[in-house]
């Protein structure tokens, strides 16, 4: 079997990769050159027997070392969104290679030192960060003297960070936070776990530039969001405007729950160009959660004060042999209280996605969502702060409540059920 190990790649401040240039005594010469190492051994001039399918770039070079006993390790970023032929016949390490990359305006250039990289054909600097040093061991098989083993690196793509590389919100062209010509920031699935943002009302308080006017208890009350001094009505469902938002005076996208959520894009200002109707406050585009190509799991259990639980389980990955059709299910369940008396909260979520790849340009896809949010005890309204007398006049007693009074009668209660169901065609014309 081929040993396996992962290569992680970490961008660094200037200071970090000067002082790991002067500890390694390397430095890498061109800022649009990505390393792709591979050892001088026999395997990589030989001829073997491939076959990979077409499809997504990245995916396609991981199988092709897995199936040349080759080594890669290269950064995502170069070969985000980009599609290959894919390979069915005899090939050396340097063919194969060139034949997945062909079309794609990334070529392969071997370098004084003998090692392997990939650049773009027309060559643009660029801001990237200095790549870790990658070790390998080769291991010798048992009964072939002559032939070695490299190992097998994984290459994921996932993102665990607090920053997203492209957003197309803005400008519907998939361009950086840097290139966006307007004020965006992007709350990414990371940061939601780390900072257990539960709702969408969570990630708006953790957005700069937008303020929430609360009233009233969670889920019975009121809740606007506003940005540049005027109300927030634009949402977006992975860049499609919707008719979301305030119902009978309540904001209920505040209450929906961010666990199917890849990220969450708030751009700031006037959408108008991109989204119909402009908006002088902000733009929120909720991007969902898609299936992946490897299957893939997790689950989150959680518990806080005022008897708050919750738990979410989050699945995904290939249904069929050939990984055309793929799903991803997200279920998840809160419940608890507050400083007040009497008062609950219970929210229930059920989210389904399908992606079904017709080719390697179009992709059918599809998604359910479920969430029945209930409050016992909830009231929009609060206590009074002075007593009146019996001609109206305002006394001058102020009245007494304490911090756990509940406002709301012991038979109020709040409920909220949302079912949304998408379907759509994606085609990539270029």
């Amino acid at each position: 079997m081929s040993a396996v190990s992962t290569t992680l790649f970490r961008f660094k401040s200037p200071l970090t990769i000067a002082i790991h240039s002067i500890m390694l005594g390397t430095l890498f010469s061109s800022f649009s050159t990505i390393s792709l190492a591979a050892e001088k051994a026999p395997v990589l001039s030989k001829t073997q027997s491939v076959q990979i399918r077409a499809g997504n770039l990245d995916q396609a070079l991981a199988l092709f070392a897995g199936q040349t006993n080759s080594e890669l390790s290269y950064d995502p970023i170069l070969v985000a969104g980009k599609k290959t032929q894919g390979l069915n016949g005899q090939y050396t390490f340097e063919q194969g290679i060139t034949q997945l990359l062909k079309g794609t305006g990334l070529t392969l250039v071997k370098r004084q030192d003998g090692t392997w990289g990939i650049i773009n054909s027309k060559t643009q600097p660029r801001e990237v960060g200095q790549l870790q040093s990658i070790h390998s061991t080769a291991t010798q098989q048992g009964q072939r003297s002559n032939s070695a083993q490299l190992p097998l690196i994984t290459v994921t793509a996932d993102n665990p960070t607090y920053t997203s590389r492209k957003s197309t919100s803005a400008t519907k062209l998939n361009l950086s936070q840097k290139e966006t010509p307007q004020s965006i920031s992007v709350i990414t699935s990371q940061q939601i776990e780390d900072q257990h943002l539960t709702s969408l009302e969570d990630v708006m308080d953790q957005t700069p530039g937008i303020s929430a006017f609360k009233q009233g208890q969670r889920a019975a009350g009121y809740r606007t969001f506003s940005a540049r001094g005027f109300s927030i009505s634009n949402y977006l469902r992975d860049g499609i405007p919707t008719s979301y938002g305030a119902t009978y005076g309540k904001d209920i996208a505040a209450l929906e729950n961010s666990a199917i959520y890849e990220k969450i894009e708030v751009i700031r200002g006037s959408t108008g160009l991109t989204t119909g109707s402009g908006n002088p406050a902000a733009s929120i585009n909720l991007v969902r959660k898609r299936p992946t190509d490897d299957l893939k799991g997790s689950v989150q259990v959680s518990a806080g004060l005022w008897n708050n639980y919750s738990s979410t389980v989050d699945v995904s990955g290939p249904l069929d042999q050939s990984g055309d059709l793929k799903g991803r299910m997200v279920l998840s369940a809160q419940e608890g209280d507050n400083w007040q008396d009497r008062y609950d909260f219970s929210d229930k979520l059920i989210y389904g996605a399908l992606d079904y790849d017709v080719s390697d340009k179009t992709v059918l896809t599809s998604a359910l969502t479920y969430e029945k949010t209930r409050a016992n005890d909830a009231t929009a309204q609060g206590f009074p702060f002075y007593t009146r007398t019996q001609t109206g006049v305002i006394n001058s007693v102020q009245t007494i409540f304490d911090r756990k009074d509940n406002p709301a009668t012991d038979f109020a209660y709040s409920d909220t059920e949302r079912l949304n169901v998408l379907a759509g065609v994606e085609h990539q014309f270029n």
